[in-house]
């Protein structure tokens, strides 16, 4: 699965925890993301989407119905050929008078209505299967210290099936250079941490601290970032042919334990620990992460009943985490069902590094 991913991505991948084992060096193989190619006139916006669906299998989403927007059809000229996939569909969305949007609640890239064409398009860089814009740049003076800084604020989005967990950006790995040829540093005291990514939505924000540019420069030049993102690899299935039997199930280094199901009316409450071979501060950061494992009762006729009544972290110490799932009118009885849980047997980084041209400074 490893593997799988490096070519999908098209990146070398690096491990992050002892959770997984190191990738073999000659693994990946570097391919483009996911692409769309789309070559005709007069198009209808439904039927390009839908060509986009099929071509790559994302969840695109048309949100304009779900806040009393009319939903235009409008048609437009397409010549996309090997897209990648967030290119593409920022290219549609200009041509049809919509706006794209990552923040859809169900993990979905969406369409929502449009501007009116009076906002700027944001400076924006794609890498593989991400985007990376720039939303601000927002420059503030404290009269009390006496020190000025600029804030930049950035946006990183990705195809659906990335499913990042985590994303982290230092202050270090930020470089300015503003229109007159003079480096801007960063403030090392405002690194950023790592941010948890929620599986709700396919987007995140960043911020980066730098020393505020002389007041005499109209733009920055060129600014350049490396951002990292810590998606799941090696996928594993455990899979459980009782909900009402306590097992532990072992996938290579991981372990899966099905501790409990309390059934309380109508809510079926099912505890799952993850046991993994790293364990400290670092792998306690990634907790939120596994909050997008994917879990499932099936019956032995193959029908299955998908997850319904969210999750949370319950515990756990060392490299052990535990989660209840929240099941709600689950037909039958526990002895009816098996249950099948999907996890992450490793967690690898992605670099995504970018590099801005010409920024306009506020």
């Amino acid at each position: 699965m490893g593997a799988t991913i490096a070519r999908r991505f098209g990146w070398v991948l690096a491990p992050v925890l002892a959770a997984g084992a190191a990738l073999a060096a000659d693994e990946p193989e570097p391919t483009a993301p996911a692409t769309v190619t789309i070559q005709a006139r007069g198009i209808r916006l439904d039927d390009a989407l839908q060509r986009m669906r099929d071509q790559t299998g994302e969840a695109l989403t048309d949100l304009r119905g779900r806040f009393g927007v009319e939903a235009a059809n409008p048609t437009i000229d397409l010549d996309l050929k090997a897209a990648p996939l967030l290119r593409a569909l920022d290219e549609v969305a200009a041509g049809a008078g919509v706006t794209v949007t990552p923040y859809t609640g169900d993990g979905s890239v969406g369409i929502v209505a449009g501007d009116g064409g009076g906002a700027e398009r944001p400076p924006t860089e794609y890498v593989g299967p991400f985007r990376v814009a720039i939303e601000s740049i927002t420059l503030v003076r404290d009269f009390q210290t006496g020190m000025s800084a600029a804030n930049v604020a950035f946006e990183v989005a990705w195809e659906p099936r990335i499913r990042p967990m985590l994303l982290a950006m230092k202050a270090g790995g930020v470089e300015a250079v503003d229109d007159h040829g003079r480096a801007i540093r960063p403030l090392i005291a405002s690194e950023s941490g790592a941010t948890a990514v929620h599986p709700e939505n396919s987007a995140a924000e960043l911020d980066a601290t730098l020393a505020a540019p002389e007041r005499s420069a109209a733009k920055l030049a060129t600014l350049r970032a490396r951002i990292e993102a810590t998606v799941p690899a090696d996928v594993k299935t455990f899979r459980f042919p009782r909900i009402d039997e306590t097992r532990t199930v072992r996938e290579g280094d991981v372990a899966a334990t099905l501790q409990a199901v309390e059934v309380d009316e109508q809510i079926w409450r099912i505890a799952v620990a993850l046991e993994y071979p790293g364990e400290g501060p670092g792998f306690e950061s990634f907790r939120q992460g596994l909050f997008d494992n994917r879990i499932r009762l099936e019956k032995a006729d193959g029908s299955k009943f998908a997850l319904n009544g969210g999750s949370s972290s319950v515990g756990g110490v060392g490299g052990e985490l535990v989660f209840e799932y929240l099941f709600e009118d689950v037909p039958g009885e526990p002895r009816d069902y098996r249950l099948v849980y999907e996890a992450p047997g490793k967690f690898v980084a992605v670099p995504i590094d970018v590099a801005f041209k010409d920024v306009p400074l506020p």
